[in-house]
């Protein structure tokens, strides 16, 4: 276990022990994360950690570490975001973003009208939903990630713009 320095991207979130092996529930901000997998190293904290055994448990994932071994050791993680360095992952193909990258981003729409951040991604089996809150407040806006309506993502300008149906 060693604390390194470097950009970090939260990757799932530990939400309790599970079993008495001290393996910990955790759910995946994105389910193909090429970093949940035996022998990769994740940040828990300033700890770094490296995931012994991974096994599937109803919609999340029950993860080993290694040097872990107790359900009191477990209790440790609860809450925390799990994280690897940046520059641990894998280039994305072109038009394909990192969750990470598209959180936080304004949504703007062709005419020019602010929609709000994405606060969220929602992962369906037809494709993705980004759920965009406005910035004045009010309710939150449920924009498909088509080609449709998401006509550009500029990761450095922190914008996408989209031309989102008539009913949002």
């Amino acid at each position: 276990m060693t604390a390194s320095t470097g950009q970090r991207v939260a990757i799932a979130k530990a939400r309790r022990p599970w079993g008495l092996d001290g393996s910990v529930i955790v759910t995946p901000y994105s389910h193909n994360s090429p970093a949940l997998m035996a022998g990769s190293k994740v940040f828990a904290g300033v700890e770094q950690y490296e995931i012994a055994r991974v096994r599937k448990v109803g919609s999340g994932l029950a993860l080993t570490f290694a040097g872990i071994e107790t359900p009191e050791q477990a209790e440790t993680f609860r809450g925390l975001d799990l994280e690897i360095l940046e520059s641990a992952l894998p280039p994305a193909p072109e038009g394909i973003y990192y969750h990470y990258q598209i959180i936080g981003l304004l949504v703007v729409t062709t005419e020019g009208r602010t929609l709000g951040r994405v606060k969220e991604i929602l992962e369906t089996p037809g494709n993705d939903v980004y759920v965009v809150v406005p910035e004045a407040g009010g309710n939150e806006i449920l924009v498909p990630a088509i080609g449709d309506v998401i006509k550009e993502i500029d990761v450095k300008a922190g914008v996408i713009t989209a031309d989102p149906p008539e009913a949002l």
